[in-house]
């Protein structure tokens, strides 16, 4: 097994605001679990996450909140894919938001079916989710004082 540590990764948040604004951000990771209620019914359920093997799913959930007294206007929330994860295509939610990735480190971001892989040959081929390195939320309106929201994201440990 591989200790989860190795995936826990840094979350990036960047905010343009007015002064006394603060935004505050916590990342957690999850795997789902499927458990029998009492009336013997299967359901799902996230449980938190310390340790995954290969080809295990890792559900990532950023929470935002703004403990200041001004709303925060132009918050972003970016996360870079460490190398032993794939982020799982479509798996990105966030209500409120834009979400775009890059495949480039960071350099450039977009929504995946725009982006294109320079092959070795000097051609290029379309984007796929093995090739995104970051994420990317951009709020669409500012964060009321004391606001808070989350978005989410999964990916496979490989």
């Amino acid at each position: 097994m591989k200790l989860i540590k190795s995936v826990v990764v840094a979350v990036g948040l960047v905010v343009a605001m007015p002064a006394l604004a603060a935004v505050e951000l916590k990342s957690e990771a999850f795997r789902e679990v499927e458990v029998t209620d009492k009336d013997g019914n299967k359901i799902r359920k996230l449980e938190a996450l310390t340790r995954a093997t290969p080809g295990q799913e890792v559900i990532y959930i950023l929470t935002y909140r703004n403990t200041g007294k001004k709303a925060a206007n132009n918050v972003v929330v970016s996360n870079p894919v460490p190398k032993e994860l794939t982020y799982v295509a479509g798996s990105a939610v966030g209500a409120n938001t834009r979400f775009d990735v890059s495949v480039d480190d960071g350099k450039r971001y977009a929504p995946l079916e725009q982006l294109t892989i320079k092959n070795t040959d000097g051609t290029t081929r379309p984007a796929t989710a093995t090739d995104v390195t970051n994420l990317r939320w951009t709020l669409v309106a500012p964060l009321k004082a004391g606001a808070k929201g989350s978005v989410t994201y999964r990916t496979l440990l490989k």
